[in-house]
């Protein structure tokens, strides 16, 4: 077998690996690390507990998103909003020394240093964290003053008619102070990290589609939300005396639930064709109103846009399968294929195209050919590497001089994909590459026999040592993907290393050969 003959051949002392320098090919650093105590505490960004933490975090933002704006419905001081808010200060004050130990991404690179980490997180959202945290501890203690010993909200009490009056003759200070909790919502910029870091972990492109559609939804239904807050806000909270809607529509005996869901349905509706009988009822809420349908017209047109695009790239997904099955179905119907055989060309279809659906290489990605080199050479490197490894020879030749196969990753090796009963090569013609199966199943025929190819073989090893001329006929059987080493960039990248590994390969060309050569002599 091979590991016979050749592991006399490619064994190396120390000495000799050791003279094989790292100058010829520098592996790019993808990983800014120092080497102190604190950096072993430095988190990838792509990490788990990265996600997990970034994921709480926008489980409490979607609570601020959705609880800050119901500060105009006076719902006054209950438990549950205290534990959240202190929650949420005690998770948001965690993030501050937390996000000093968060690696990120530059320039194709992850950067796990202390330094550049510090100063980027301080150069951005330190400031307004502790801003935000500060306030939060404000608030939380205004809450505390405000709250007695039974649970009751001396702050305010409703007066019955839809108005506030209060003990404490500084409501409007109180209110003002309320408003200012709007300053936590600057953290839904964070949200679009979060999230893309979600998408960055999720394979499937029509998931991925899903759930784009589904933001959009959300935003808008969260417009309507922050609309419906202010309508309502803008008529509770006005002390000037004017009608407002919610005493023109005598809503003021309401409960606190049908006040919100009347101002829903009415920013829904300056949204969409549906009616609604609320009406501004004075100058404050006519302006609104005007400027809400103003900022509709231009936020509507671009959701049902974005929408649009959504829903075209899930149907184009499917749309090159679809040509192709209504293509076999007319085939069949117009030549009146039998049943059983029909039946036999749909499985046969549907199992090639799911096996072509899941073959996306580097060439099938146009924006991979735009990355810096360097990140180029760790995408083939990390790609290409294991087919190497699944040979004992190559496996050898790597702990030689991993460099230089790094090196023959970028510049000597790229994949193919062979459908089903289509030629890998004819006999006779000239071997120009070594193949790795990747996947798939092929058969090997010569004048003699003929011998089945599984995945992780390598084909046509000869070629790397001596001219050859294939000696038989190479099928795929089903699709397959092969990797393919090019014969003459290997050879030159092998000749400009030198080195001991050279002079290695062509101890083991000279056995190689002459194993070879006695196969032949003996007909096998």
């Amino acid at each position: 077998g091979e590991a016979d003959y050749m592991k006399p051949v490619v064994t190396m002392t120390l000495q000799e690996r050791h003279r094989t320098t790292m100058a010829f090919v520098p592996v790019p650093d993808e990983t800014y690390m120092d080497h102190d105590a604190l950096s072993t505490f430095v988190l990838h960004p792509q990490s788990t507990k990265v996600i997990m933490w970034g994921m709480l975090g926008m489980v409490l933002i979607f609570y601020d998103m959705i609880m800050i704006p119901l500060i105009a419905f006076d719902i006054g001081q209950q438990i549950f909003f205290t534990v959240m808010s202190l929650l949420c200060l005690l998770y948001w004050a965690a993030d501050i020394p937390f996000q000093f130990f968060v690696g990120f991404h530059q320039a194709g690179a992850i950067e796990m240093r202390m330094g550049p980490i510090r100063r980027r997180y301080i150069k951005s959202w330190f400031v307004p964290d502790a801003v935000i945290v500060a306030t939060d501890i404000l608030f939380i203690s205004w809450d505390a003053k405000s709250w007695n010993v039974t649970g009751q909200d001396t702050s305010s009490v409703s007066t019955g008619d839809g108005g506030i009056n209060t003990t404490d003759s500084h409501l409007r200070l109180f209110r003002l102070l309320r408003l200012c909790r709007l300053v936590r919502l600057v953290r839904i910029v964070k949200l679009a990290t979060v999230i893309g870091r979600i998408l960055d972990n999720i394979q499937s492109e029509y998931v991925t589609s899903c759930l784009r559609l589904a933001q959009l939804v959300v935003t808008i239904m969260i417009l309507c939300h922050y609309i419906a807050c202010a309508w309502y806000g803008l008529a509770a909270w006005n002390d000037s005396g004017e009608l407002t809607w919610i005493h023109a529509h005598n809503l003021y005996d309401r409960s606190v639930m049908y006040h919100y869901w009347t101002s829903l349905h009415w920013a829904l509706t300056q949204f969409t064709p549906a009616t609604n009988n609320i009406a501004p009822q004075n100058t404050n809420e006519r302006a609104f109103a005007v400027w809400i349908v103003f900022f509709a017209f231009i936020s509507v047109s671009s959701f049902i846009g974005r929408v649009t695009a959504a829903s075209s790239q899930l149907q184009a997904m499917h749309a090159e399968r679809l040509q192709h099955e209504a293509r076999i179905r007319s085939y069949i119907h117009r030549h009146n294929i039998s049943r059983p055989l029909g039946d036999r060309v749909w499985a046969c279809f549907r199992q090639t195209y799911k096996r072509q659906a899941v073959m996306m290489h580097k060439h099938d990605v146009d924006l991979v050919r735009q990355l810096p080199e360097s990140l180029q050479i760790c995408l083939h490197a990390e790609t290409y590497m294991p087919a190497f490894k699944e040979s004992y020879l190559f496996r050898e030749f790597v702990q030689l001089d991993q460099t230089l196969f790094v090196r023959v990753c970028h510049v000597a090796l790229s994949e193919q994909v062979v459908t089903a009963s289509h030629d890998v090569f004819m006999e006779s013609s000239e071997c120009k590459h070594v193949l790795s199966v990747a996947s798939g199943d092929l058969l090997y025929f010569t004048m003699r026999s003929e011998t089945a190819v599984a995945a992780q073989t390598w084909i046509s090893m000869m070629a790397l040592f001596a001219s050859w001329a294939h000696a038989g006929q190479l099928v795929a059987r089903s699709t397959c993907v092969l990797v393919e080493l090019n014969v003459a960039h290997f050879h030159t990248i092998v000749l400009e290393r030198g080195g001991p590994l050279f002079g290695c390969m062509k101890r083991f060309a000279v056995f190689f050969i002459g194993h070879v050569e006695a196969k032949q002599c003996r007909g096998e």
